[in-house]
């Protein structure tokens, strides 16, 4: 609870005195004002295929706020996401009380508390409008559930696991691509105890359905919403195949002939072309766009068709080598050349900075992973693995990667303090 209360009072005082989320709506975050507002002032019924573009997660999260506290509610928005924040800091400070191993318990976790409550980049983010922080809490909340019903097997831990990625789904799509990882990482396991009997089929079955059916819920309701408003099958949103075309043609923006007001750029992208005219050295990899930086898509913004169709055009005119390339650069824009947009200044610098020294031992921790997939923290790196997938399709950029930040500094503590501790017991026998 220590952990908690730190954490929410750093990101109270942050959002309420340093940085009000709701003094800062321009860009995507007046995208999201103005999709609560739509969903309070427009009747659900009204068909409106651009609605559909984005997740609806956080933006019915913010209209439900202001439908109780006024359309102003700064406080309460402010107050509100802190609440997220330090939420999402709890279940993963108690996701690591439950892998800590006993031999370095105590520093471990005092290491990793510390580093929750601080984390600047999801402080910053917290301070805004969008989808991080809602998304952090979600999926720390979910693997939390998902962990301990793997140590306890109790029925609930299935269902609020089940409630919680559905909850994650409807901030990010891309949650699913975890659920895929996780669900390979169980067959894994079972099949290097194959030779051990299956528990009882009752305590199989209901743990599933009840961790399935929320998941299930969300996806028809959403496919529902997406088949109201554009008459297509759909998922959460529609904008899958517009960031399939960004990742795949390399473009700076991207926009669709037929709505207005259209236009998205990618800031990791954008800042990756203009690097070496604003620091004046060479990157060590260049954006390499496949048409040039500035594309639109034939048809409207919420017709995948016509993105995907660009997409694969620019992988028809790249070939697989500068394909792979792209992949590789997104992966490097986790970390590289960007900040978690839209935090700037010289603490979200050098924070920025510090993030690097986690890569060797997220490395050497995956690699460990891999070899031995019952290990205890393999649902924890499942996803750091779908945050790496997901990049490696679509695109990289520093602020996706953090909501999965405080997995990735956990799998690193996990090799760095044991290989510390080693080292300052040879130094004093030596």
């Amino acid at each position: 609870m220590t952990v908690v209360a730190a954490a929410f009072v750093v990101r109270l005082v942050y959002n309420l005195f340093v940085h009000p989320p709701l003094d800062y709506v321009t860009s995507d975050m007046a995208g999201y004002v103005r999709r609560a507002t739509e969903a309070l002032d427009v009747p659900w019924s009204t068909k409106r295929p651009t609605s559909t573009f984005f997740p609806y997660g956080t933006h019915v999260f913010v209209a439900g706020i202001r439908a109780v506290f006024g359309r102003e509610a700064r406080a309460p928005i402010g107050i509100a996401f802190a609440g997220l924040g330090a939420a999402a800091v709890g279940f993963a400070f108690a996701l690591a009380q439950r892998l800590a191993p006993a031999e370095n318990r105590r520093l471990l976790l005092s290491i990793f508390g510390t580093l929750l409550v601080v984390h600047v980049p999801l402080i910053m983010l917290g301070s805004f409008v969008l989808s991080e922080v809602p998304f952090s809490c979600a999926l720390a909340a979910a693997v939390f559930y998902s962990v301990r019903f793997d140590d306890e097997r109790r029925t609930r831990d299935a269902a609020f696991a089940g409630i919680a990625f559905a909850l994650a789904m409807t901030v990010r799509p891309q949650v699913v691509v975890s659920l895929a990882l996780m669900g390979c990482l169980i067959v894994a396991r079972r099949w290097k105890n194959r030779s051990s009997p299956p528990a009882p089929t009752e305590r199989r079955v209901l743990p599933a359905l009840l961790f399935v059916v929320p998941i299930a819920i969300v996806a028809m309701l959403s496919a529902h919403r997406v088949h109201h408003h554009t008459d297509r099958w759909g998922f959460v949103s529609t904008n899958g195949g517009f960031n399939l075309a960004f990742g795949r043609c390399h473009p700076t923006r991207l926009s669709a002939t037929d709505t207005r007001s259209s236009g998205f750029e990618v800031p990791s992208l954008k800042h990756l072309a203009t690097f070496q005219d604003k620091h004046g050295w060479k990157p060590i990899v260049d954006l390499d766009p496949a048409y040039g930086t500035d594309l639109k898509i034939e048809g409207e913004i919420w017709d995948e068709s016509a993105a995907r169709k660009l997409a694969g055009e620019c992988m028809q005119r790249t070939g697989p080598l500068r394909q792979l390339k792209y992949s590789a650069t997104h992966l490097l824009l986790l970390y590289a050349y960007n900040l978690p947009w839209p935090t700037k200044g010289v603490v979200a610098n050098v924070w920025a900075i510090l993030q690097v020294a986690w890569i060797p031992g997220l490395v050497v921790a995956l690699f460990r992973i891999v070899r031995q997939p019952d290990s205890r923290n393999g649902l924890v790196a499942a996803q750091v693995f779908a945050l790496l997938a997901v990049a490696w399709i679509f695109f990289g950029e520093a602020r996706l990667r953090v909501p999965y930040d405080p997995f990735i500094m956990w799998l690193a503590l996990s090799v760095y303090v044991p290989i510390g501790l080693r080292l300052r017991s040879r130094r004093r026998e030596s």
